[in-house]
């Protein structure tokens, strides 16, 4: 991009109106990230589909109905074509009136980025001197125009100067259907192509020193035509060309004597589009040298002068949140276009769609820029991000070209009258973003006093919300081989579109819900969170493409060792409140077919379970036999242990597990006893652990730690286990406790019998799925420990 003085003043704005924006990235956040983009201004309920146009093998013909005819511009490229984005009047609206209303799928693509990473905004509408079309008349039969800019300059052009030449090769040629003004970037520059008259047209690289915020105003800047950074037609300032049949030349010269090129095609004088002007020039605090005057009641613009068109913002951190809520600006002050109705905002009651370019300079053409397209006006719209140069196709959401449009009403030509009750309708159209934003601006643009700060404070969240995420997204995308790209973009703009329709469509049922009761207080939404200016739920945009972090593999441990210490995850019942265990030796687990799968990277674990019995569920011969042995506890509490290998495979896959009903070497496991076994005040405690097996009980001589309360044991074979506990009263200790009957604690409570405070009470433990205690046995050739 090269820089240059370029001087806008107003110029008369007819039925098509939009704004330009540029902002170099000499004044953004990010120093190698610059903005272009537009909002395109027609009607309040326009249809525009977003979609992705495939490449052609053999070329493609491009016809033109933009003067209703069947006989307009048409030109056939030779060659294959580019596959690119856009933003497309619906088939609908577009109808060729000779051949019976046939609906059109390629009008105003307006939009879009190629696959070589071009990207194009088509157009801005500019109107020249009356004078010019005496010496070359538009071409308003054949000639080329809006209608196909954007998809010639997409499906033909690898890169921003290569488009520049073909159209303005194609406006010498065929002549030019109206005055535009066309935005073509890539990844090193960005073009402004002027389309001036019939035949005559020129294109200068945007500058980076200056910023530009342009509503169709008549330009004027010094082009020099002998600057590489200017391309033209070839008789642009040819005196013969631009002499009228009586004989009158209407080409302007400068002070120095050269030809002026500004001031020969564009009149400096008129004040169509001044309000949008200030606004926008407000917005970016770059009002300072402008003169202008405004009616004192109505706060009409009476008078402007000094109207650049680029200069210099107050700000050098834009961020692409600015930039996209740059487009909808409504003035404040006297230059609120809420208040004054006089006053035309930038953001105005009748734009189809908004665009904003992202383009990041050093990166590949394929991911450098960012598309963000609002499908309606951008005050209560939010702009979706996509790497459209890598998409295949888009979300469902965007509807498609031939979709059913009744829902647009029947006035959406009508700017100044919005159909509301037709928005206020809910149905099937709801599933579509189209709707959802046009309906959602109706809305608020109607209401405003009570539903527009709410709502945008809520649409705001929303889109601070994709900034962010689609931060993460591009990071991530750009981590990838470039062979994975073009897939993780598609499923990247499904997901952001995905996500931005939940949000848009769920506050719009609210805001319908609002407007048909009470409306005593302002709208806010329920997924607004006022404290922190945020979203109460998540956006999920980043977190539904971008695979989750896995924490690092622990250490290896060298072959033939493992780790001794078991962890233990689970969740304990009111007795057992944690575990720990170990085992020597884990290797001698393995049977020699799964020592050969470990070598392979098969990994082992064991998990130990502790599940809570009642004792109706126990035998009764396990029952008698633990209840014996532990001659007449005061309580007994019924477990069953289970040890279990589980093997998986070097995908982390389970493929197999088995149990283990002994060991060679015991288990040596720790419980950690619920505050509730404690023993009672002047009562000393004693535990037991035990176990039965085919009728046998076994006492295993746990280790009671009072300190810790917990108890320790060893455990060879795993069934039917019990923690038993006998109380002795501190008062005599050589009183012996008269023998109870054991009962199980669930059905029956600790309290001694009445009357006999010395009684053993029963009392029967149990956990439920007391969690895993896992063991990593190995993998590849080394052991490895493990949590499960």
């Amino acid at each position: 991009m090269a820089a240059s003085a370029l001087v806008l003043t107003g110029s008369p704005g007819p039925a098509k109106a939009c704004t330009q924006l540029w902002i170099p990235d000499a004044y953004t956040a990010d120093a190698n990230t610059w903005y272009a983009g537009r909002v395109e201004d027609w009607a309040c309920r326009y249809l525009k589909i977003f979609g992705v146009e495939p490449a052609h093998e053999n070329g493609w013909t491009y016809t033109s109905y933009e003067n209703w005819d069947s006989n307009g511009f048409t030109w056939t490229s030779e060659g294959p074509t580019y596959r690119y984005t856009y933003a497309r009047d619906h088939s609908g609206q577009w109808l060729d009136e000779d051949n019976g209303g046939v609906p059109q799928f390629e009008a105003y693509s307006a939009a879009g980025i190629n696959e070589k990473g071009v990207s194009c905004s088509a157009t801005l509408s500019m109107y020249p001197r009356d004078t010019v079309s005496d010496v070359d008349p538009f071409n308003e039969d054949s000639g080329i125009g809006e209608y196909n800019y954007a998809s010639i300059i997409l499906g033909e052009s690898p890169t921003a100067r290569e488009g520049v030449q073909l159209i303005g090769s194609l406006v010498e040629e065929h002549g030019a259907y109206s005055s535009d003004q066309i935005l073509i970037n890539d990844s090193t520059e960005s073009w402004l192509l002027c389309v001036c008259s019939g035949h005559q047209w020129f294109a200068v690289q945007l500058p980076e020193d200056m910023a530009s915020i342009n509503p169709n105003m008549g330009l004027y800047f010094d082009v020099d035509l002998s600057d590489p950074n200017v391309l033209h037609s070839k008789n642009i300032v040819d005196e013969a060309t631009l002499t009228d049949a009586d004989g009158t030349c209407i080409l302007q010269h400068k002070e120095d004597g050269t030809p002026d090129v500004m001031l020969t095609y564009f009149d400096p004088d008129s004040l169509g589009s001044a309000s949008r002007f200030l606004i926008g020039r407000q917005y970016f605090g770059a009002l300072d040298g402008v003169d202008y005057t405004l009616d004192e009641t109505t706060h009409k613009v009476t008078s402007l002068r000094n109207a650049l068109m680029f200069f210099v913002p107050g700000r050098s951190d834009y961020t692409t949140f600015d930039a996209i809520r740059a487009l909808a600006a409504r003035g404040s002050g006297d230059l609120d276009a809420n208040e004054y109705s006089a006053l035309t905002g930038v953001g105005r009651d009748d734009s189809a769609e908004t665009h904003i370019f992202e383009i990041h300079r050093g990166q590949d053409p394929r991911v450098a820029t960012v598309q963000w397209t609002a499908l309606s006006r951008d005050e209560f719209s939010v702009a979706i991000p996509t790497y459209s140069a890598l998409l295949t196709d888009v979300n469902w959401r965007y509807g498609k070209l031939d979709m059913d449009p009744t829902h647009i009403g029947e006035n959406f030509y009508d700017r100044d009258n919005a159909d509301v009750k037709t928005a206020m309708q809910a149905g099937e159209w709801d599933n579509y973003l189209p709707f959802v934003m046009i309906d959602l601006n109706d809305l608020a643009y109607n209401n405003r006093a009570n539903v527009a700060t709410g709502l945008r404070a809520y649409l705001d969240a929303v889109q601070q919300a994709l900034v962010e995420e689609h931060a993460q997204v591009g990071a991530h995308l750009t981590s990838l081989p470039e062979d994975q790209w073009e897939k993780f973009a598609t499923d990247a703009a499904n997901a952001a579109a995905e996500c931005t329709w939940v949000k848009c469509e769920g506050v719009l049922q609210e805001v319908r819900e609002y407007l048909a009761g009470d409306q005593s207080e302002p709208f806010v939404a329920s997924d607004y969170d006022a404290e922190t200016g945020g979203l109460v739920s998540e956006l999920g945009y980043a977190a539904s493409v971008i695979p989750e972090e896995k924490p690092d593999p622990e250490p290896p441990v060298e072959p033939g060792t493992a780790s001794s210490a078991i962890a233990v995850a689970g969740t304990y019942g009111d007795v057992v409140t944690g575990a720990t265990a170990s085992l020597d030796d884990v290797s001698a687990l393995l049977t020699d077919e799964e020592r050969a799968r470990l070598e392979e990277g098969h990994d082992f674990s064991l998990i130990l379970t502790v599940n809570e019995l009642d004792e109706a569920t126990v035998a009764s011969g396990e029952v008698s036999a633990l209840t014996k042995l532990a001659k007449n506890p005061t309580g007994i509490d019924y477990l069953d242990l289970a040890l279990t290998l589980r093997e998986t495979d070097a995908d982390g896959n389970e493929c197999n597990s088995r149990a283990i009903s002994e060991l060679t070497d015991p288990l040596t496991i720790t419980l950690a006893l619920h505050e509730g076994l404690k023993a009672p005040s002047n009562t000393t405690r004693a535990f037991s652990v035990l176990s039965v097996h085919d009728l046998e009980a076994q006492d295993h001589e746990a280790t009671y730690k009072s300190a810790e309360h917990t108890v320790t044991f060893s455990a060879s074979r795993f069934s039917t286990y019990a923690v038993a506990h006998k109380d002795t009263t501190k008062k005599d200790t050589a009183q012996k406790a008269p023998a109870t009957t054991s009962t199980n604690r669930k059905s029956s409570s600790r309290t001694p019998e009445t009357g006999d405070p010395l009684t053993n009470n029963t009392t029967i433990i149990a956990i439920v799925g007391a969690g895993a205690l896992a063991l990593a046995v190995g993998c590849g050739l080394r052991f490895a420990s493990k949590k499960e």
